[in-house]
């Protein structure tokens, strides 16, 4: 126990629940609110939360999100694609340079081909 007034005992508040405790609530929710009013509800909502932000942020802030996920893909990919060739570089390293009772692998693998 803590000193602290404000602290929340752990047996109290969302510290009892199991965190799936929530993802169930939440999707039970979702679907009875999604019989209750339909998709076009949804689509609703969305757009006015962009009007919203468009207002507060200006249309600028979209371009500038967008410029930054674009930017945050294409480093993405090119890691992806650093990596794939530092894993073929070694495993080409390894097939050609790692001999096995005096062979090499490329002499292994053509004789269990043949």
């Amino acid at each position: 126990m803590t000193d602290d007034p404000q602290a929340i005992p752990e047996e109290t508040g969302y510290n009892r629940f199991d965190p799936d405790f929530f993802k169930k609530i939440g999707s039970k929710g979702g679907k009875a609110t999604r019989a209750r009013r339909g998709p076009a509800f949804y689509k609703e909502i969305g757009n006015l939360g962009g009007v919203s932000v468009k207002e507060k942020y200006g249309p600028e802030f979209y371009r500038d999100i967008g410029h930054k996920g674009g930017q945050a893909v294409r480093s993405l990919i090119a890691e992806a694609r650093r990596s794939l060739a530092e894993q073929a570089a070694q495993s080409e390293r390894l097939l050609t340079a790692a001999p096995i009772d005096g062979a090499k692998v490329d002499d292994v693998m053509a004789y269990i081909e043949d």
